[in-house]
């Protein structure tokens, strides 16, 4: 083993997956714990940032039991956001964590300062940290005022691991509003790529390394993975196919009318603009649960759902299970199964949610190309770049090549981070070329139509429906 050794370590909402990485970007061990538990009903869907630091540290220690004796230069994080965390003097967690556009309850918040500020749902989301600040010190005043200070996922695991609080620029563009101060001090803002402290004893003990290794300030996950599969100069386009889906293209600078999407700074030149889906691979998993399917996807469903066409069956899918963040950005918005029939079979309903996904990448990317954006390539990375039907569905979606860089579902970004820190910046291997099926074209252009068609005389039964589940107790 050798000093160019990196360990990252990226939190999910599922869990943690950390890596030992080389200075070729090779993986050399990992290790994941997934035990976070969402406490979610009515609007709510909360984490204890307890939990969160139980995982990362079972899942880098994992990682280093795996390579025994790795001279671990630097440490890389990142993980989920925006998901406020109510720190106190010591650093510990007075409260739990609301994550980004899953958590509702502070719409009442969102809506007032968009009216105070004059601006639209795209311009302050419902992923932003200040609004659900506001909902703690009007709803829990007692814990709020217990805090000294917020911080969010990623900045909170690296103080518990270094002792120093921090949060990286991008993390604090979410605490930022013009004319209004967040409701709580933020920590120190450093660059990603900068140290943010070394490990403390304590945690070097827990984990199995030395004290002082240098931890760097890290990000969220979505810039995290975008910058490792190599989206980060001018004219690139990128697909994250996580949980949720990331889609977006590098542009100079953002465009008047955004479409929907939203634009934010991200490791690389100029700004990155498409959207960040509430589902995506985690679509998938509701569909594989309800047709009594096994996590992994390579089984006899998979297989049949890839060898029919996109719409096979007469269905469609829309995929707004926990509301929808871009381009739509309404968190009441809900999933929509069209077309079912006696003769729908469990493989036409797993097709479609695969095919829904799919074209809520092609949803992004026409509003891309009403910008007139034409990404010189399109990158594909992200745990579900190993479902070789849902990547084929998107590249036949979108009509264009989608790379596939290697390591896809390994936490690739915060290893990268780590060497980035160390001044290692290796290239990204490619390990297929997807291309579109020009056969299909026409057939997902119809598909297409008719999806883009459905939320806007769908939206108000949506509401009602949830204000219903809402107002009932759902039948839980």
């Amino acid at each position: 083993m050798t000093d160019r050794l990196v360990l990252g370590v990226d939190l999910g909402v599922s869990g943690a997956r950390a890596a030992v990485m080389d200075g070729r970007a090779r993986i050399v061990a990992s290790g994941a714990r997934f035990a976070v538990p969402t406490r979610s009903s009515f609007g709510r869907a909360e984490q204890a940032p307890s939990a969160w630091i139980e995982a990362v540290a079972a899942a880098m220690a994992d990682a280093l039991a795996a390579a025994p004796g790795a001279a671990i230069g630097a440490i890389g994080v990142s993980a989920l956001g925006p998901a406020p965390v109510l720190v106190d003097d010591a650093l510990a967690a007075v409260a739990p964590a609301l994550l980004f556009s899953q958590d509702t309850r502070a719409e009442a918040q969102r809506r007032a300062l968009c009216i105070q500020l004059g601006l639209r749902d795209d311009e302050l989301n419902h992923d932003h940290a200040i609004p659900k600040l506001e909902w703690w010190r009007e709803c829990d005043p007692e814990r709020f005022e217990r805090a000294s200070l917020v911080m969010d996922a990623t900045g909170f695991i690296v103080a518990q691991l270094t002792g120093e609080p921090t949060m990286d620029t991008i993390t604090a563009c979410d605490y930022a509003l013009p004319g209004v101060s967040c409701p709580l001090p933020l920590p120190p803002v450093r660059d990603a790529y900068s140290v943010a402290g070394g490990l403390t004893p304590a945690w070097a003990a827990r984990i199995g390394l030395s004290p002082g290794v240098p931890v760097m300030a890290g990000t969220y996950d979505a810039y995290a993975d975008t910058a490792a599969i190599g989206a980060t100069h001018l004219g690139d386009g990128c697909v994250i196919f996580g949980s949720t889906l990331i889609i977006g293209a590098i542009l100079e600078r953002a465009p008047a009318d955004m479409f929907g999407m939203v634009a934010a700074p991200h490791l690389g030149e100029g700004v990155m603009v498409g959207g960040w889906t509430a589902t995506g691979g985690s679509a998938l998993g509701w569909a594989r649960r309800l047709l009594g399917a096994p996590d992994e996807f390579e089984d006899a469903l998979e297989t049949a759902a890839g060898a029919l066409p996109a719409g096979a069956g007469g269905l469609l899918f829309l995929p707004y299970l926990t509301g929808e963040r871009s381009p739509v950005h309404d968190p009441d918005a809900r999933g929509v199964v069209l077309g079912l029939s006696v003769d729908t079979r469990p493989e036409h309903l797993y097709r479609a949610v695969i095919d829904g996904v799919a074209l809520s990448v092609r949803d992004h990317a026409e509003r891309l190309r009403a910008l007139g954006v034409a990404p010189a390539l399109w990158r594909g990375g992200g745990g579900g770049a190993r479902n070789a039907t849902l990547v084929r569905a998107t590249s036949d979606a979108i009509q264009e090549p989608l790379e596939i860089a290697a390591d896809a579902g390994a936490p690739i970004g915060p290893c990268r981070i780590a060497l980035r820190g160390l001044g290692i910046d290796p290239p990204v291997t490619i390990v297929a070329v997807v291309e579109p099926d020009p056969a299909a074209a026409e057939r997902v252009d119809r598909l297409y139509a008719i999806y883009r068609s459905l939320y806007v005389p769908l939206a108000g039964s949506m509401h009602d429906l949830t204000d219903l589940n809402n107002s009932t107790g759902g039948g839980r």
